[in-house]
């Protein structure tokens, strides 16, 4: 996992594979307010949920789903194929790159 700046993000874009693919991760505040409708709390609790290892799939996958969103827009992958790529690679080897989009976005807002 890479973290590089581009465009239309808040921060570095983050770099996460899944099912053999690498797709970018963009912390947009669009992205951010998202997951925190989704899973209905806010940054600084689900960085904490992360950061104790208390994080399940749901975290996980809304996160990474929202990212890859930011940045593919309509060609993304839909949230439940991104729940199973999630799934297949193990949450513990995504959840990195989700504590990274949490980070970023912690910082900004």
């Amino acid at each position: 996992m890479a973290a590089r700046h581009g465009p239309g993000g808040l921060g570095p874009r983050i770099d996460v594979t899944l099912g053999g693919k690498t797709y970018d991760l963009v912390p947009t505040f669009g992205a951010l307010i998202r997951i925190e409708q989704a899973l209905g709390v806010g940054l600084g609790a689900l960085l904490l949920r992360f950061l104790r290892r208390e994080h399940g799939v749901a975290d996980t996958t809304r996160i990474v789903y929202e990212g890859i969103v930011a940045g593919l827009g309509n060609d993304a992958p839909d949230h439940d194929e991104v729940g199973a790529m999630v799934v297949r690679e193990g949450i513990e080897a995504v959840a990195p790159a989700a504590l990274d989009m949490l980070k970023i976005g912690r910082a900004h807002v």
